[in-house]
């Protein structure tokens, strides 16, 4: 299981250089195929009530992501680049989705709500939810020359969260220590299935030898799950759920349990109400 076919989103923001990095060094790294897909709002340019497209604002920025786009994968050997050649939001998220669904996993930044953007505010959940494809989403600040050497998972034991880990693999495999964070209710029911994530994910070959980690657990699952936890990768299984906690299925959270008011007893010989005449 590799990645083999990537994209990356870009677009004339500042950000988009740490995305294109970042997806160029995980192309290197897998020997993978990088298509750059150019995509960002613009209006289209009207000359009276003639309105033409694309604007001459649009062609400009397009070639100038273009041409950085080329020089930062001259040592790939297999490159694309894409415009979409769309200004509308809808549009801009119709196609983008549309691209990534041929993709092992496309990159993607996060949307300063801050800051003027040059791409729709939900961008990336319009992609994650029309496009059936992993994505990685890049955060709006920090720089990320690598990624995925600690990552936090979090599981719930749903078909959900077994199809993500399962996406999320290929990028995973050769961590340095990984966390399963389970927020279930029912602190034995989410201790089984953590464990049974873990053992799934130790069991998966790393592309370089690393020395054997000793597993750190709060909760520490079946014997076999520590066993394969220090042959592969240091694992870490966490059950953050309180006892006096239920889960309310109307919200989707947790909520405090509320004490049960202590029943009164009669004792024996008394009675309640109006004594009898």
């Amino acid at each position: 299981m590799t990645l083999k076919n990537l994209m990356v989103h870009l677009d004339a923001g500042a950000r988009t250089a740490v995305r294109l990095n970042l997806a160029v060094d995980i192309a290197r790294r897998n020997q993978a195929r990088l298509t750059g897909v150019f995509g960002q709002r613009a209006a289209p340019e009207t000359v009276g009530v003639v309105a033409h497209w694309p604007s001459k604002e649009y062609v400009e920025a397009a070639a100038a992501v273009k041409a950085r786009f080329e020089q930062a994968t001259a040592g790939l050997a297999d490159c694309e680049w894409i415009d979409v050649n769309r200004g509308g939001d809808a549009e801009l998220a119709h196609q983008i989705a549309y691209y990534a669904r041929f993709f092992d996993l496309t990159i993607l930044g996060q949307v300063d709500e801050n800051a003027a953007s040059p791409v729709p505010p939900h961008l990336a959940e319009e992609v994650a939810i029309n496009s059936g494809r992993p994505i990685l989403v890049m955060p709006y600040v920090g720089e990320f020359p690598t990624v995925a050497q600690h990552p936090l998972i979090a599981w719930n034991n749903s078909a959900e969260a077994a199809h993500a880990l399962n996406d999320a693999l290929p990028l995973i495999v050769g961590c340095q220590s990984a966390v399963l964070l389970s927020l279930d209710p029912h602190r034995d029911e989410a201790k089984a299935s953590c464990a049974r994530a873990a053992m799934q994910l130790a069991g998966r070959p790393r592309p370089h030898r690393l020395p054997a980690l000793q597993p750190r657990r709060r909760h520490a699952p079946h014997p076999r799950a520590h066993d394969a936890a220090s042959a592969d990768v240091e694992l870490r299984c966490r059950c953050a759920a309180p006892d006096r906690h239920l889960a309310d299925p109307a919200r989707g959270v947790t909520r405090p349990r509320r004490p049960r008011p202590a029943r009164r007893r009669a004792s024996a010989g008394r009675t309640t109400g109006n004594s009898p005449r």
